[in-house]
């Protein structure tokens, strides 16, 4: 997939110095709300130090991470920044906010998801009634949160109901529009798009479409290049009052309990 540089990349190896900019790979989920780049203009504007956005899927943000070519990550699949911590690839990880998942569809409801009591119903219903689900295999957070939640739904067959799209969510939930589907996205960018599509949300809520975004940093072990200096102080920007000031741009809350958490990513 062709990288989508939000703002020139002179290098995307990472190194120290005071003059080398923080290159963050962070999650294409976020690139239409306008978040990123609100932080990383303010923060240049707060400490002259530069951060250069990498704009990708969260697979390849941490392929990018795995292969030392960013300083930092900032993704919705807390739990593979996890594994890679674990790993010994990235360090430091933080909770930096929450959303969450809704499952949206025709505002007819032909596979009856409304009625259901938990996500996990309302896929069966959907599987059993034939129709149509967008399912994103583009290697984002959203996608990789479909994928999850359909391999845990004891539905044994799929047909041609499960249409797989590699588009963004921005274009998934316009397909979803045309073709009267489902699919599932992120509250966010239901939000941006919602004006336009014939969809509504139809089932919300509960602990499986929580949809928390968390940053961790290039392991120095690994990469000892990994400008370290300026990943922390991003990070610790992150996670201050001034920078939640900015979720105003999209539907997210601070992480709970964040000063208790530990500091691997769950």
């Amino acid at each position: 997939m062709a990288l989508l540089l939000v703002t020139p990349v002179m290098t995307l190896g990472c190194g120290g110095g005071e003059e080398t900019p923080v290159v963050l790979a962070a999650t294409s989920d976020l690139e239409g709300s306008g978040i990123l780049q609100a932080w990383a203009e303010d923060f240049q504007s707060e400490t002259g130090n530069r951060v250069e956005l990498v704009v990708v899927p969260d697979e390849q943000a941490l392929a990018m991470a795995r292969h030392g070519e960013c300083d930092l990550v900032l993704t919705h699949i807390p739990e593979e920044e996890g594994r890679l911590e674990r790993s010994g690839f990235l360090e430091g990880g933080q909770e930096i906010m929450r959303g969450d998942y809704v499952l949206v569809g025709p505002p007819d409801d032909p596979a009856g998801v409304r009625e259901t009591e938990n996500i996990l119903d309302a896929l069966k219903r959907i599987a059993e009634s034939g129709q149509i689900f967008i399912l994103r295999i583009d290697g984002s957070g959203t996608g990789y949160r479909q994928y999850m939640l359909w391999s845990t739904s004891e539905v044994g067959e799929t047909g041609e109901w499960l249409l797989p799209t590699d588009a963004g969510a921005d274009d998934s939930l316009l397909q979803a529009s045309q073709e009267k589907a489902y699919t599932l996205c992120d509250r966010s960018s239901w939000e941006r798009s919602a004006g336009g599509l014939d969809l509504e949300i139809l089932f919300e809520g509960g602990e499986s479409l929580v949809d928390p975004y968390a940053a961790a940093m290039v392991s120095t072990l690994t990469y000892p290049d990994t400008n370290s200096a300026g990943a922390r102080e991003f990070t610790d920007y992150l996670l201050s009052p001034q920078a939640r000031g900015f979720f105003g741009l999209g539907a997210w809350e601070p992480p709970v309990e964040q000063e208790e958490q530990p500091s691997e990513v769950r």
